[in-house]
């Protein structure tokens, strides 16, 4: 009795790729026209100590998924520049279904912008009054305030902090601050 093997027809896979290497990864595989590839990714402003600056990482960091089979093409993918293998569960590797890429390209298409092999969305910080905040850099790093007031058009809040032994509204850049929630999708 002959065994067939696994996984011979085409098919999403998710291929694990060394850290901060999806993007990477996924672009050179992209250039073999047989092999489709999904890399979602995000991108955000992020309060650091130099200042506010854009974030761009992949939405599954670690991963990408990637359409070919796995006979045909299985050695090629996982011997790609940056990718570390294919997810497998002992010798079984699992296809994605179908369905599941569908409808996570349609979420991404309603919210993204695509290039080539990849969707990026860009996340923008909903803040509130009310909200509890924290200043990330500057003389004032480390104090917590209370968002007062969104300002309009400026990316700029009000915000009530405590300090000489009195409270002051001051406003601030909305992205020289921490939110103590996460972030949503534009």
């Amino acid at each position: 009795m002959s065994k067939e093997p696994q996984n011979e027809g085409l098919a999403w896979y998710v291929v694990r790729t060394l850290t901060k290497r999806e993007a990477l990864a996924a672009k050179i595989l992209a250039q073999n026209e047989e092999i489709e590839v999904l890399c979602p990714r995000v991108r955000y402003k992020k309060a650091t100590k130099r200042g506010t600056v854009w974030w761009k990482e992949a939405m599954f960091p670690g991963y990408f998924f990637a359409h070919f089979s796995v006979a045909t093409h299985g050695r090629l993918v996982s011997h790609s520049q940056g990718v570390t293998g294919l997810v497998k569960f002992n010798s079984n590797i699992p296809a994605v279904p179908e369905s599941i890429i569908q409808e996570l390209k349609r979420e991404l298409e309603s919210v993204s912008v695509e290039t080539e092999h990849e969707h990026t969305i860009t996340l923008q910080p909903q803040i509130n009054e009310g909200d509890e905040v924290e200043i990330a850099h500057g003389a004032m790093a480390g104090q917590k305030g209370i968002v007062t007031r969104v300002l309009e058009g400026h990316e700029r809040v009000a915000v009530l902090l405590e300090f000489l032994g009195a409270n002051h509204e001051v406003e601030l850049d909305l992205f020289s601050l921490f939110l103590q929630r996460p972030i949503t999708p534009e």
